[in-house]
Parts: C-alpha cells; structure tokens; sequence
C-alpha cells in the first residue's frame, strides 16, 4: 500500500481577517482544492517557538525555545 503525503501550508503571522479571495487568492484556491480548517489556534504567538513547538511537539517552556532566535537543542526529536 503505498503512503500518501501530506502538504501542510501556514503562514506566518497571518491574521484571520487577512486570508480571503482577495489578499490571497492563491492560499484559497489550494484550500478549496483540499482540506481547510476554519478554527485553528497556537501554542505561541511567536514565529520561532511556535515552530519549535510544531516540530518537536513539545511547548517552547518544555523545549527551552520560548523566545526567537533559540534553536532547539541538539538532539530534539523532530517532525523534519
């Protein structure tokens, strides 16, 4: 059985106001083309630590990543 992929699209510091037809119509294409979820919500409002936060699935206090421009720890188990 062969696995599907799976393309996961966010963005960074994106508004809910500011994702439409008309600021991103290409962002709305792919969505209507697959799966869109309408309520989402972060562990941090943060670029960086919401990051480490996806790829380690820990929260940015647990990994050490709580403010940008903080790697995570060599060695952190990762989506990637």
């Amino acid at each position: 059985m062969k696995k599907k992929n799976i393309i996961f699209y966010f963005s960074d510091q994106q508004r809910w106001d500011t994702v439409n037809d008309r600021v991103t119509p290409n962002l709305m294409q792919l969505a209507s083309e697959g799966v869109m979820f309408e309520n989402n919500f972060t562990c941090q409002p943060v670029c960086g630590p919401a990051r480490a936060c996806l790829q380690s699935g820990l929260y940015a206090t647990q990994i050490g990543c709580y403010w940008n421009g903080i790697p995570l720890p060599d060695g952190t188990p990762s989506l990637a």
